[in-house]
């Protein structure tokens, strides 16, 4: 496995990819433009995360209003952040839908409201944004900027959606 190349990473990966607390992520991860793709009217899910070599007091995410074509605009309050709650199937799990792993103990469970969190040296912490395109959005890409937000510093990702109306 990789050994991180900074006290704090900052990564994007595909949503249907499990973040594990034991996680260090890709080097084609690392910083990576987030893109998506959505139509008018659509919500349109990322995965993120932050793998932290030192402790993150209260982290937390911000996102740029992101400028499209011709001077439009979506606004910072068509996101949502959920900050992903990492259970212990060993005690939560009744019907045994996770799968159990001495690899990775805590398993990904519920998408919680991002509040600020704490992230433990040496794990990794997984966020969920989620967009809602305006059913008035002009077609084509929108790029802004995602913050992670942690005891003063401010990790930066780009971030663009390609809005088609086809």
């Amino acid at each position: 496995a990789r050994k991180p190349a900074a006290p704090v990473e900052v990564f994007s990966r595909h949503w249907h990819e499990p973040i594990y607390r034991e996680d260090v992520p890709e080097q084609a991860e690392v910083g990576a433009e987030v893109q998506l793709f959505a139509t008018p009217g659509e919500y349109e899910p990322a995965s993120l995360g932050v793998r932290a070599e030192v402790a993150l007091s209260k982290a937390h995410w911000s996102v740029s209003p992101l400028l499209g074509p011709n001077g439009a605009v979506i606004q910072p309050d068509r996101f949502e952040w959920r900050v992903t709650e990492y259970l212990d199937p060993t005690q939560f799990d009744p019907f045994r839908r996770w799968i159990r792993s001495k690899e990775h103990p805590l398993q990904p469970g519920f998408l919680q409201p991002a509040t600020p969190v704490e992230i433990a040296a040496g794990s990794a912490q997984q966020f969920w944004l989620t967009v809602h395109v305006p059913d008035d959005a002009a077609a084509g890409t929108y790029r802004g900027t995602l913050s992670l937000e942690a005891g003063g510093s401010a990790p930066l990702i780009g971030g663009s959606i390609t809005v088609d109306q086809t």
